[in-house]
């Protein structure tokens, strides 16, 4: 996300711009209980910590065996592989949903009504 410095508090963009060195660079954003819901640093400490975050994805990706290249496959590439698979199966279930309604129709005239019934042990064992 970004948002134009002209949207910030005149306090909190002069914060950004000229840091107090006794509070260091950083400006956290907390919620009255405390807890931090943000922070905003400078931007040498961004690429700093961006480069950090790269280097650690391409020390996991290399662990993997998996690289990153111009032809790797994005996550639209592989739904579009196995769409045909997902449009096979919605047309099965819909085959089922369709032969399901048509047992429910067959079977209707064969229905009774059971609301009155009540079990009973010892007539069925008589009978």
């Amino acid at each position: 996300m970004k948002i134009r410095a002209s949207q910030l508090p005149p306090g909190v963009l002069e914060s950004i711009e000229n840091p107090d060195p006794l509070q260091g660079e950083d400006i956290i954003i907390e919620k009255d209980n405390g807890e931090i819901v943000g922070a905003i640093i400078q931007p040498g400490a961004y690429k700093y910590f961006s480069k950090k975050v790269e280097e650690e994805e391409d020390r996991i990706d290399a662990e993997s065996g998996e690289k990153y290249t111009l032809q790797s496959k994005t996550p639209d590439d592989l739904s579009k592989e196995n769409s045909s698979e997902i449009e096979q199966l919605v047309t099965a279930h819909n085959v089922e949903m369709v032969k399901r309604n048509e047992l429910k129709e067959f079977f209707k005239p064969y229905q009774k009504d059971m609301a009155g019934f009540k079990f009973s042990r010892e007539e069925a064992n008589e009978r």
